[in-house]
């Protein structure tokens, strides 16, 4: 019998050589897998069982019960294959719901499981499923998934990636002392947001907000900690973008501004005396919009390019500032010329690189 056992095990017919691998390696594999992959592994053998709830890294995704669920914004009327769900709770949501509620409630009592490392959530797009009427359905929508962001804190992640209607529930907790990384796309911002960023969050460094209406939540980004700082404005929503920046180790800012659901730009650098490079993107250019004959921009248009002119040469102290989607709307904005000139030639003295 023993002979025989050998035999096998040199044929290669039963060994398992991916189990003798150390619980890191393991790991590491389990952190490259979406959340429901990562469960799965529990039946390849009993070393695997037990093994999976002490995964560094959930990537939980909607696509993997349901893979026609597109995660950007949706605007109203719907699709036909989104009415085709539209007043109807398809089971795969259902499935999906029931999974991450189970996952989270196993990670947070797994004993002996080290604090996660990421945390990635991906929500149902809020048609799916909705039977009412869709201004109150995606409010409803965001905030029946905050329980996950809540519970997924509990795990005290270093890095949380949120994407998808859902609403953001408080951060000054005990699961955010490790957190040095925060994205998040298309998620409603708590009314403290602010307060929440420059007291609750004490290792941040990398800060993303995208898709994300700011005009209410962030009336002020300070933080004592932060290093990168990106900010997209919404694509889908008219929204005045106005708040102050007081980050006094902030190296790297980035912003992105649909400039045709814009309606008006304060964006104030406070302190940042450690700014080194920076970018300004303009989508949607004035020429796509308000252009009237002769080649001149409505008042609304010229206001907010002189209120970001005004911006950019705040900046002029950085070693690199990048703009995109500017074409020769600089030269065309309707103010005193000797004041845009001087501008745009500061713009060329300090600047590496500019990308009209």
């Amino acid at each position: 019998m023993e002979v025989s056992r050998k035999a096998k095990r040199a044929g290669g017919g039963f060994d398992d050589r991916l189990s003798d691998l150390p619980d890191c390696l393991l790991h590491d594999i389990l952190s490259r897998l979406k959340a429901r992959q990562v469960v799965q592994t529990c039946v390849l053998s009993r070393r695997w069982q037990h093994l999976w709830p002490t995964s560094p890294c959930l990537d939980v995704d909607i696509r993997e019960f349901r893979p026609d669920a597109t995660l950007g914004p949706r605007r109203w009327p719907l699709s036909p294959a989104q009415l085709a769900d539209y007043g109807k709770e398809p089971a795969e949501l259902a499935d999906f719901e029931d999974f991450v509620d189970s996952l989270l409630v196993h990670r947070i009592r797994s004993a002996g499981a080290a604090p996660l490392q990421t945390l990635r959530l991906r929500i149902p797009p809020w048609w799916l499923g909705l039977s009412v009427v869709p201004i109150y359905g995606s409010e409803i929508h965001a905030a029946k998934y905050t329980r996950w962001v809540r519970r997924g804190l509990q795990c005290s992640p270093a890095a949380l990636d949120v994407r998808g209607s859902v609403k953001l529930p408080p951060l000054a907790s005990s699961g955010t002392h490790r957190l040095t990384r925060l994205r998040l796309d298309q998620v409603t911002l708590h009314r403290d947001f602010a307060e929440h960023l420059a007291s609750g969050l004490p290792v941040l460094e990398d800060l993303q907000i995208t898709g994300t209406m700011l005009s209410v939540a962030l009336p002020r980004i300070a933080s004592g900690t932060l290093k990168n700082l990106v900010v997209e404005s919404s694509t889908h929503n008219s929204e005045s973008l106005s708040f102050t920046i007081a980050a006094p180790r902030l190296a790297s800012l980035h912003l992105a501004l649909n400039f045709r659901c814009l309606i008006s730009f304060a964006v104030v650098l406070e302190e940042a005396p450690c700014l080194v490079q920076a970018s300004v993107r303009l989508v949607g250019t004035p020429d796509l919009r308000h252009k009237q004959g002769g080649g001149y921009y409505l008042q609304q248009d010229r206001d907010l390019l002189r209120a970001l002119c005004n911006f950019i040469g705040s900046l002029s102290h950085v070693c690199t500032l990048k703009l995109h989607g500017f074409g020769n709307m600089l030269l065309d904005l309707y103010c005193p010329r000797s004041c845009s000139i001087s501008i745009i030639n500061s713009f060329f003295t300090f600047t590496a690189y500019i990308n009209f």
